[in-house]
């Protein structure tokens, strides 16, 4: 296990603290700052593994996994909490569900889809959309709550364009009609093989005379 790939798992180690301050609701400045420190692990991670070349397909999927968990998780507890309107939540939900379907199939063909810019604007917007509800304490509550709510509505309008590309990513790779480059070789050698076959048919009946 690389370090990197520690570094993501910390982020996830961090979720549980984060959850329980949050519902005990009077440690707020603690819950920020475990918050933004567990946030902060995504860039670290990535600058550790580009570093000291440490980027592999299960480092990427590992990524992408555990900022959703952080990420639902938080909004979860929050929402119980009365920060977040249910329905952006859901529809925020919607949209991180169906990347993980499309790279869960592209897996599965063993093509790794990455995080795109789109993606990671949408999580920095979603860190702050949660910092903003965590800091939201008290007679100024509803204000936070508010702004929570906007930025995580824009983290959602920020990102469609990358939902869009990681779903035709996906469903090129999926397409039958466009066989990948390990399957040419073999159909070209088999067409080959069936070629010299005939051709050695042909020769053998004219040399007997059928």
């Amino acid at each position: 296990m690389t370090v990197a790939t520690l570094v993501t798992l910390s982020r996830l180690a961090l979720v549980v603290p984060v959850a329980l301050l949050t519902l005990n609701g009077t440690h707020t400045g603690l819950a920020v700052a475990l918050f933004c420190l567990a946030a902060s692990t995504d860039y670290l991670d990535g600058a550790i593994a580009r570093r000291f070349s440490q980027i592999t397909p299960l480092g990427a999927r590992l990524d992408a996994t555990v900022d959703k968990i952080f990420i639902y998780f938080s909004l979860l507890f929050l929402s119980l909490q009365g920060a977040y309107f249910w329905p952006i939540v859901a529809v925020a939900f919607s949209r991180d569900a169906t990347v993980e379907i499309a790279r869960y199939a592209s897996a599965r063909k063993n093509r790794v889809l990455s995080a795109n810019r789109w993606g990671k604007s949408k999580f920095v917007l979603q860190c702050i959309s949660i910092t903003a509800a965590l800091a939201s304490r008290g007679r100024g509550a509803q204000t936070g709550y508010i702004l929570a709510n906007g930025f995580l509505l824009t983290a959602i309008i920020v990102s469609v364009p990358g939902l869009f590309m990681i779903v035709q990513s996906a469903t090129e790779y999926a397409d039958p009609r466009q066989p990948n480059s390990s399957q040419q070789p073999t159909r070209g050698r088999s067409l080959a093989r069936r070629f010299r076959a005939s051709f050695l048919r042909d020769a053998s009946r004219r040399a007997t005379g059928v």
